[in-house]
């Protein structure tokens, strides 16, 4: 591609492209100017490293913004208690420092350095688990995963077999435990209270068989991708390996 271009290609570009485009997401009146900098920032990127060095304001104002985004928008997907904890580790050079650096330059290399935020995890997550996501939610918005709650709720007769073996499905496409218990447990949870079920029984089957269906292939949660890199294996002998684990926790 640099070839054709004929500018300087990074990775770490399109990792700025895939962060201010969620950022977009998560805060949607600002879509326009989060879109204009994430674009300003792709083209800027190969010049950050060498205006590191005698530019430090411009360093301050381009990644001091992008952090402060990034935590706020944690606050929105992820809630307080992750961000907190987040924030706890990007505030702690303030308090201990062994480095000697300025909590400013370390800031700045947290942000735009390819072994920090713009390393190997945004690699897994634009490479790997975007496209897997993606799909995942092409299928569960073609009404495919419904149809097959639906059926389980037709022949099954056993409420508690129904939230499992729901969450089972919708697990296998989502990966995100989360979002498992937001779609099938609006049904299976009623369901099963309607049933003579206990609440807090009906909520300890959604939410353990919501949970198990992050370990069932083919799009599993995200520790499964980063497990794939870090162990420089392929993800499908990940799936492989986890298939029978996974019918054994059902």
């Amino acid at each position: 591609m640099q070839q054709y271009v004929g500018v300087p290609l990074y990775d770490e570009q399109k990792y700025i492209l895939f962060i201010i485009a969620s950022l977009a997401i998560a805060f949607p009146k600002f879509w326009i100017p989060l879109l204009l900098c994430s674009i300003a920032g792709a083209i800027c990127y190969p010049y950050l490293e060498e205006i590191a060095n005698y530019e430090k304001l411009l360093m301050y104002s381009l990644t001091f913004p992008l952090c402060l985004f990034v935590i706020l928008g944690n606050i929105k997907t992820n809630g307080k208690s992750f961000t907190g904890l987040l924030t706890a580790f990007l505030l702690l050079p303030l308090f201990y420092n062994s480095t000697g650096q300025k909590y400013l330059d370390i800031l700045a290399f947290i942000v735009i350095d390819n072994t920090a935020m713009m390393g190997m995890g945004m690699n897994i997550i634009t490479n790997i688990v975007f496209i897997f996501v993606t799909i995942g939610i092409v299928i569960i918005n073609t009404g495919l995963v419904n149809i097959i709650i639906q059926y389980i709720l037709r022949y099954i007769k056993s409420p508690a077999r129904v939230a499992i073996l729901s969450s089972a499905v919708f697990g296998s496409i989502s990966g995100s435990a989360v979002a498992n218990v937001m779609s099938t447990g609006q049904i299976t949870i009623p369901l099963m209270i309607k049933c003579g079920y206990p609440k807090r029984l009906a909520a300890a089957y959604e939410s353990v068989a919501s949970t198990g269906g992050q370990l069932l292939p083919p799009i599993m949660g995200a520790a499964a991708f980063l497990m794939a890199e870090l162990l420089q294996i392929s993800y499908w002998d990940v799936v492989y390996y986890a298939t029978l684990p996974a019918i054994i926790f059902y």
